[in-house]
């Protein structure tokens, strides 16, 4: 997961997913990429911390600071998961796509029409543990259909959300007005 350590961005749902799984995929790992937001307090990270110790996760979920060159991070993401109750405009949502990955997330904001309605990743009603839980559990337990969903992300991210190609939209709605 990629973002800012920030309670509207759910990282404390994907502890709870992965305490759902922990048996079942013993090999299971979550990465949180990004650090709490500037100026705001680490509170919220400190009951995360908390938390991850309290479940005995602590081998198993890893904090790595923001970093400039995320498509590092992504390339060693089997699946990147998108845990706000809502995104305007996800950003780490095209990035996922762009590098490959099958994305999980949520079925609100902006998400749903990213993702087509799931037909370029996997969609779960906003705080249904269950739905997203069975989202991850079928793309560990399905590497082919992972990786397809994978491939299809990332067509629809380059024709749809290329840089070149958006600046060029824009310059034409530019032109127009």
């Amino acid at each position: 997961m990629v973002g800012r350590i920030d309670p509207l961005k759910g990282q404390t749902f994907v502890i709870d997913i992965l305490e759902q799984l922990q048996n079942q995929f013993p090999d299971l790992h979550v990465a949180f990429v990004g650090e709490p937001t500037k100026n705001e307090g680490d509170d919220y990270f400190k009951k995360l911390k908390k938390r991850i110790k309290m479940l005995n996760l602590s081998d198993r979920i890893h904090f790595v600071p923001f970093m400039s060159d995320v498509e590092k991070a992504y390339a060693a993401f089997d699946i990147s998961m998108i845990a706000s109750k809502g995104e305007t405009f996800g950003m780490v949502t095209i990035e996922a796509m762009m590098a490959g990955l099958p994305v999980v997330g949520t079925a609100s904001s902006g998400t749903p029409e990213i993702l087509s309605d799931g037909k370029h990743g996997l969609l779960y009603s906003p705080d249904n543990l269950a739905e997203a839980v069975d989202c991850v559990k079928k793309l560990l337990e399905e590497p082919d259909f992972r990786k397809k969903l994978g491939v299809k992300a990332q067509k629809k991210a380059l024709k749809t959300y290329e840089l070149d190609k958006v600046t060029d939209e824009l310059l034409e709605m530019v032109k127009n007005l």
